[in-house]
């Protein structure tokens, strides 16, 4: 049997009579020459696609940090990158007065993330859940600073689409986007880093550039790999 590609009018019907809970027996009289098991499959195929409809009407910021340790009560942010999907890419980034004053470091820089994450409806990151997300949200809390609450701020981990869809040796970000063909992932020396903490002018400025293009293509990834996943919409 030729297989006959599903039009746009039949899609739309087999929608509303999910909408309306119409059994598929009954599905069936509504069809020329399809049967019972495609009108299902074709069905569920829909309702998945429809399901990450809702991303569409929010406006999607990728970001990540830098810090100079990966605890937050030893170390301190560094820096920070935000891409909107299609749209601009904003940064900001310690000073030395800040970084050698025990008094300020960091506390400007998580102030200005999370008004500019406060600007976004969704924010995509990599492994966010596990460090980028709890770092900010420990500094704020050491810091003073209001750190958004349970559910005022949606977010998705491309970590775990990675760990899920793609088989690699290591999950890591470099390792995703260097298999697909991403380019500009960079490195990030330990002696940058140690430097950056010191408020070394052109470490902080190597260290800005580096998650720059962390966001950038964390973007180009997300664009290759949403088509695999159901977009959840978990808290912060």
């Amino acid at each position: 049997m030729v297989y006959k590609p599903w039009s746009d009018k039949e899609n739309n019907l087999l929608l509303k009579l999910a909408e309306d809970s119409i059994p598929y027996k009954r599905r069936v009289e509504y069809f020329e020459e399809r049967s019972q098991d495609s009108i299902r499959q074709q069905t569920w195929m829909l309702k998945q696609q429809v399901a990450n409809k809702w991303v569409e009407d929010e406006r999607v910021a990728f970001f990540d940090i830098e810090t100079s340790h990966l605890k937050a009560n030893i170390g301190i942010m560094l820096n920070w990158s935000v891409k909107y999907l299609s749209g601009e890419l904003k940064h900001d980034c310690i000073t030395r007065k800040e970084a050698i004053d025990p008094d300020r470091q960091d506390k400007r820089i998580v102030q200005t993330l999370i008004r500019e994450l406060e600007n976004a409806d969704l924010v995509v990151t990599y492994y966010g859940t596990g460090f980028d997300l709890p770092f900010i949200r420990t500094r704020a809390e050491i810091l003073g600073l209001d750190f958004p609450g349970y559910a005022h701020l949606k977010h998705f981990d491309m970590y775990y689409l990675v760990r899920a869809k793609l088989q690699l040796h290591s999950n890591r970000l470099a390792v995703a986007t260097e298999t697909l063909g991403i380019e500009g992932k960079t490195a990030l020396p330990p002696a940058i880093w140690q430097k950056a903490r010191l408020g070394d002018k052109d470490a902080l400025a190597y260290a800005a550039e580096h998650c720059d293009e962390d966001v950038l293509i964390l973007e180009r990834l997300y664009e290759r790999l949403k088509k695999y996943s159901r977009m959840t919409r978990k808290s912060i």
